[in-house]
């Protein structure tokens, strides 16, 4: 994380996004401009935050570590939003990992001078509590898929969800963690469809051949992008 102490530039960035109408405190004067480079961790799962931030543009992958070296991928944050609002709440560690996948910009809060405002603040209490609303919906929407549906199905989903015009490319490092399959798995299952008939490979990307075929094995669709 780098601050940038240019206020016409956190200014504009401030205006640009209405962060403060996430707000009712005045905690404008408190707000940093920061900028993460592509692949940079924002905090990690465990960490005690000195701060709360606010997402602007860029792209963030939220996930959980397990025991066993698995990432669970819960989202990917791509518009304003605030993050770290569990953590405000509970008073804990990070419950999440959360890392730039692309070069991103964001607002930080340190809680050591805006903590007291932000607690007695209903309009900030309001957005974290859908924010927290919206994530328990994703949650649950994802995770019955990945129990009830067959790892068959929830490629088609997935295929389904990002394809444009009959075409699409992969996240390799998403899907596996989003679907709770291995990448082994995974390329198993492309291949599949391949030899099927219903997908064709050229590069690095895909053309749907039978899309009948993978709308009747797909389920319902992923929701990972907020």
């Amino acid at each position: 994380m780098k601050f940038i102490e240019d206020a016409k530039q956190k200014n504009w960035y401030i205006e640009k996004y209405q962060i403060h109408t996430m707000f009712h405190s005045n905690i404008r004067e408190h707000m940093q401009l920061a900028v993460y480079q592509e692949k940079e961790y924002v905090y990690l799962q465990g960490d005690l935050l000195q701060g709360l931030f606010v997402f602007l543009t860029g792209e963030w992958k939220v996930y959980y570590s397990l025991e066993n070296g698995k990432d669970a991928v819960f989202r990917l944050l791509k518009r304003p939003r605030i993050v770290g609002e569990i953590e405000f709440i509970l008073n804990s560690p990070a419950t999440t990992t959360i890392q730039s996948t692309k070069l991103s910009y964001a607002v930080y809060l340190p809680f050591q001078q805006c903590r007291s405002l932000l607690k007695a603040d209903a309009v900030f209490l309001g957005n974290i509590s859908y924010n927290m609303a919206e994530a328990l919906y994703i949650t649950n929407n994802n995770a019955s898929i990945n129990q009830y549906y067959s790892p068959k199905s929830r490629i088609a989903s997935f295929i389904l969800s990002i394809e444009k015009d009959g075409h699409f490319t992969f996240n390799y490092k998403l899907l596996p963690g989003l679907t709770g399959m291995s990448d082994r798995h995974m390329f198993r299952i492309l291949n599949d469809f391949i030899q099927d008939g219903y997908i064709k490979k050229s590069g690095d990307y895909y053309t749907i051949l039978e899309y009948g075929a993978l709308e009747e094995i797909s389920c319902e669709a992923y929701i990972y992008e907020i």
